[in-house]
């Protein structure tokens, strides 16, 4: 039911089957909003309509003495109502869009976080993976470049290499030994101590060598070389003995590694080792290699004469 009648209105809003609505009007505009407001009765905006139309305003003025002063300021009252409810629903509509608001803003950060803190385990397992690979990588790298573990892998493969015997173009004349005679054994002197049929026992520098007679040569009365001695810093033929004092257990590892290989090459079956006694510490190292070196058949303390316990007598 649509009324311009306040007290109709007001008399209806008693009962619950019924619901109020008043009809809303922008009075800076004089037009009808065509909204509505719940609950509340609302201002009549017939003279306003009437002028708004273009009614005669001595009509109008009559009409509105004839409404009276009391349903005017009745009218006025019911206008300021509307105008409170009016301005209490926009501010709870607007409060109510603001709380909504600041639900989905926790909403959009709660989804941040996650995403942030989901992105953060997968870069950091990321790095952790490269960080793995590069760890690898440098060990491998570092395994690459030990140069004991090159100088150990090139004996083992020369120690597999077949032996390779040269036909002799022509028989030499055969020369005959006799004990305690001077002769020369590839690029030292010793002595002979016995001989047998294709074989004699010579003593070069307190060290006994079994040896091919093939390989001896009579010294006769020439000078006496200078005792050779091999290090790995300088390239020369390999001699008997090797003096490791003063050196770190990388270093001289490596430098026992190139001596023995020489010292294969050459045909030496017995070789002697200096590394002193000092701490224990270069001692141990040099007979952890000598365990683990695959041409090393056995070795031992050498006698006190050549070093005792601060060298090892090591057998080919």
């Amino acid at each position: 039911v649509t009324t311009h009648h306040k007290r109709l209105a007001a008399l209806m809003a008693d009962r619950d089957d019924v619901e109020l609505l008043a009809a809303l009007y922008d009075e800076e505009r004089r037009v009808p909003t065509y909204e509505f407001l719940h609950g509340v009765i609302g201002k009549s905006y017939a003279f306003e309509t009437a002028a708004r139309y273009g009614i005669n305003p001595a009509i109008l003025n009559r009409a509105r003495a004839l409404y009276g002063e009391n349903h005017e300021r009745l009218s006025i009252l019911i206008e300021r109502g509307s105008e409170l409810e009016r301005s209490l629903k926009q501010k709870n509509r607007e409060a109510d869009e603001r709380l909504e608001s600041i639900k989905t803003e926790e909403r959009n950060l709660k989804e941040a976080r996650e995403n942030l803190r989901a992105e953060l385990e997968r870069e950091k397992n990321r790095l952790r993976a490269e960080y793995d690979i590069a760890i690898r990588e440098a060990k491998a790298a570092a395994k690459e470049h030990d140069q004991a573990a090159i100088h150990r892998q090139l004996n083992r493969a020369q120690a597999k290499l077949p032996k390779v015997e040269i036909p002799k173009i022509a028989e030499p004349e055969k020369i005959t030994y006799e004990v305690g005679q001077t002769v020369k054994y590839r690029t030292q002197r010793g002595t002979v101590v016995s001989v047998g049929a294709k074989d004699a026992m010579i003593e070069v520098e307190g060290m006994r060598l079994r040896v091919k007679l093939a390989d001896l040569k009579p010294s006769g009365n020439l000078p006496k070389k200078p005792k050779v001695t091999v290090t790995s810093q300088v390239e020369q033929k390999s001699g008997l003995k090797l003096d490791l004092h003063g050196l770190r257990g990388e270093e001289a590892c490596e430098r026992m590694d190139k001596f023995l290989s020489d010292a294969l090459l050459q045909g030496f079956d017995e070789v002697l080792i200096y590394h002193g006694i000092g701490t224990g510490k270069l001692a141990y190292a040099v007979k952890e290699f000598l365990k683990a070196h695959p041409s090393v058949k056995s070795f031992s303390d050498a006698p006190a004469h050549m070093g005792g316990f601060g060298a090892k007598v090591v057998r080919l």
